[in-house]
């Protein structure tokens, strides 16, 4: 379910107004209490040069890269082993995340 964005007037003299003619040139990004916020000025699709069939070959490309590697060697040398989720790394029953829950590649 889309929610319908809130609009904002902001007025044509403020700070604000300034910052956001920075995002007429290029997307900019906002930080504040840690957060980040990602301006684009509407109009403008983020996805207006996206190609499918590029991400598509780009990831047929890389995959299989790691094989034969142990990727979890330097985790298990700390003592950790990946979660599987991003900024943990602790031990999951003395197993990682990627040996429990083998993801197949996807069939086409």
């Amino acid at each position: 379910m889309d929610i319908a964005p809130k609009t904002i007037t902001v007025e044509p003299d403020s700070e604000v107004a300034r910052v956001l003619e920075l995002a007429t040139e290029a997307p900019i990004l906002i930080e504040t209490r840690g957060a980040r916020y990602r301006v684009v000025r509407e109009g403008e699709d983020p996805f207006a040069t996206y190609d499918p069939e590029r991400a598509r070959a780009a990831l047929d490309r890389v995959f299989g890269t790691l094989k034969g590697i142990d990727v979890d060697l330097p985790c298990r040398a700390q003592g950790t082993a990946w979660t599987g989720q991003p900024g943990t790394a602790g031990l999951v029953d003395g197993v990682s995340a990627r040996h429990r829950h083998r993801h197949p590649r996807p069939s086409r």
